[in-house]
C-alpha cells in the first residue's frame, strides 16, 4: 500500500474510532445528547467524504442539524440511530 493511502487509511480508522466513541456515549446516555451529536457531526463534516459511514446518523427523519431542537422524540430518535449505527459497525 502506498504511503498515501495508508496515511488516509489511517485518518478514516481514527475518525470512525472518534466517533464510535461519542456514539457509544449517546447510546448509553452518558453524554450531553446536543453537544455530542454535534461532535459527530463535525467528524463527519471535517472529513470531506471520507467517513460516509457515519452520512445515516444525519437523514434521520424529524432531526435537522441547522436547527435541532431536543424534543423527546428528536432525542429518542438519535439514541436509536446511535444504537443501531454501533450495531451494523461493530469492530
Amino acid at each position: 500500500m502506498k504511503p498515501r493511502r495508508r496515511r488516509s487509511k489511517q485518518r478514516h480508522l481514527a475518525a470512525i474510532e472518534e466517533a464510535r466513541i461519542l456514539l457509544r456515549a449517546i447510546a448509553d446516555s452518558d453524554c450531553d445528547l446536543l453537544l455530542t451529536y454535534l461532535q459527530v457531526y463535525g467528524i463527519y463534516s471535517k472529513s470531506s467524504g471520507m467517513v460516509e459511514e457515519l452520512k445515516p446518523l444525519f437523514r434521520l427523519p424529524g432531526v435537522y442539524i441547522d436547527s435541532l431542537s431536543l424534543t423527546d422524540e428528536v432525542r429518542r430518535t438519535i439514541k436509536d440511530a446511535a444504537t443501531q449505527w454501533l450495531k451494523a459497525n461493530s469492530k
